[in-house]
């Protein structure tokens, strides 16, 4: 504590030892630690959903806005791509 610099700066390693003195009371084993890969693994988790959504986003993306005109030719559209039995898995979605 002697080596840092600055009241602000001693007032955040005072109030970081504390937060981890208190981690460590309620998790004797794990501590800060824990909490830090539950943080991470949580993390992890948010940017897979987010990239799987950016992907089916980008599946269901017209080919080209400027061709479909009307509804049904949009609908034409998104069936012409889940071929391969995709279209299940938008219906899927749909009702969830």
């Amino acid at each position: 504590m002697e080596r840092i610099n600055g009241r602000e700066h001693r007032d955040d390693a005072m109030a970081s030892i504390k937060y981890e003195a208190d981690a460590r009371a309620r998790d004797p084993v794990g501590g800060c630690c824990r909490i830090v890969l539950e943080l991470d693994q949580q993390l992890r988790e948010a940017e897979d959903e987010l990239k799987f959504v950016k992907q089916l986003l980008a599946f269901y993306k017209p080919v080209d806005a400027g061709v479909l005109v009307n509804g049904s030719e949009f609908v034409a559209a998104v069936f012409w791509q889940c071929s391969a039995g995709v279209v299940g898995l938008f219906w899927l979605f749909l009702l969830l």
